[in-house]
């Protein structure tokens, strides 16, 4: 019985890594399209707006999670926004320059650079594992 439910919950899994794919390649070759005609800090502006909305209205239809919006740290929930903002907008900018190709493999790096500021800013350790991995990765 738990193999069963284990196996739908690895196709669910499968089917979300899809869909997000799927999301994030449309996202790449619309903005690529729409850097064609318009800056990309309005692409990047178009993107908050209808976002706030889409947010703004699944707060409200769902009074359930209204209630679980709330900020321990609005200072630090402040600093996040505004540095997702400026990565949002220097990567629709690197969509914009750059072949679609070389930008998929830029991206594909995040994480080797997420685990190594990790270390450097909060003092993370890794595993010999984790630091093969990382070095694999830059090959």
């Amino acid at each position: 019985m738990i193999e069963k439910n284990q196996g739908a919950e690895n196709w669910r899994g499968i089917l979300w890594a899809m869909l997000s794919v799927i999301g994030a390649s449309a996202m790449a070759i619309s903005v690529r399209g729409a850097s064609l005609g318009l800056d990309t800090k309005l692409i990047v502006g178009y993107r908050l707006f209808f976002t706030l909305i889409l947010i703004g209205i699944i707060i409200l239809v769902f009074p359930r999670l209204r209630s679980k919006v709330h900020f321990n740290q609005p200072r630090a929930h402040f600093i996040r926004g505004i540095l997702m903002a400026f990565s949002v907008h220097l990567g629709f900018y690197t969509l914009s320059i750059v072949p679609l190709a070389a930008a998929a493999i830029l991206f594909a790096t995040a994480p080797i650079f997420a685990t190594l500021i990790s270390v450097a800013m909060c003092r993370e350790t890794i595993c010999i594992r984790r630091t093969l991995a990382i070095l694999v990765g830059f090959i």
